[in-house]
């Protein structure tokens, strides 16, 4: 039995384990056998792979934004100009000579510059699923 809201299998299930809908119950009994089942959720069912040796594509996993996702949100000018902003002066200070801690300092002098680039790419991860995801 499928879930009506998000179609995943479901077996003996009132509620959805994936989505949390209420599941009807098929009082007919048609197509399972219930000697054979446990009733309880053991995970996801495996969906096997076509014969080809590749995924159908409603197997295929969820595209992720890449560089050109990037290079559209850069561009877009409904992105505000402030979070762009905030990209370009990460990637000006990563460049930059000039830090909070000079560079010449063993080790030390690379710790700000791996925070920033830290903050950057988290930044720019989650600018990036937001706009993948509301385009």
């Amino acid at each position: 039995m499928r879930c009506p809201s998000c179609q995943e299998e479901v077996l003996l299930a009132e509620i959805c384990p994936y989505c949390g809908a209420s599941v009807p119950q098929d009082s007919s009994g048609q197509g399972e056998d219930t000697a054979v089942t446990s009733g309880t959720f053991v995970g996801p069912i495996q969906k096997e792979q076509s014969t080809s040796g590749g995924y159908s594509a409603g197997d295929r996993p969820a595209k992720r934004p890449g560089f050109g996702s990037f290079i559209k949100y850069f561009f877009d000018p409904t992105v505000p100009i402030k979070r762009k902003l905030i990209i370009l002066a990460a990637i000006v200070y990563i460049i930059s000579p000039l830090d909070l801690v000079p560079d010449l300092v063993p080790l030390l002098g690379w710790v700000d510059d791996v925070a920033v680039m830290t903050f950057l790419w988290a930044f720019i991860s989650s600018e990036l699923a937001k706009y993948h995801n509301n385009p």
